[in-house]
């Protein structure tokens, strides 16, 4: 049931991701649908926008594709020779929130704008780690 709820929060995170990539690529504005920024563009167009030298939107989709297959792959029974996909989901898990962690301090005190769509990111990432918790432990 664990890599159910990790492939169903991976797709949601995907689908978030894909939306920011869509918007910037039509160059339409993203708007965020809650709170007092209106205009996300402020956040996934700023000079922190990449990391390693790619779109922060692209990294999002590859992490939450690979929890996605990762998670298929568990479902149907296949592992990995010499250790588990629930320990590799875990480590990509822990590394993608605190990326989360990392955004969220740079929105909040550098940039000082909000992106709903980051946030809600951010809490999918930390919401694919406590299921990967649950199941390693």
């Amino acid at each position: 049931m664990a890599n159910i709820w990790t492939a169903l929060l991976g797709i949601a995170g995907f689908l978030i991701a894909f939306y920011i990539w869509k918007k910037k690529m039509t160059e339409t504005p993203l708007v965020c649908p809650v709170g007092k920024s209106k205009d996300c563009n402020l956040v996934v167009s700023s000079k922190y926008s990449k990391t390693f030298g790619m779109k922060n939107e692209v990294l999002g989709m590859l992490y939450y594709g690979f929890v996605v297959l990762l998670s298929v792959l568990a479902i149907a029974g296949f592992g990995v020779i010499g250790i588990s996909l629930a320990l590799v989901l875990l480590i990509t898990a822990v590394i993608a929130v605190l990326m989360s962690i990392y955004f969220t301090i740079l929105m909040g005190f550098v940039i000082k704008k909000w992106c709903d769509y980051c946030i809600a990111s951010a809490l999918i990432s930390a919401g694919i780690l406590v299921v990967e918790l649950f199941v390693i432990f």
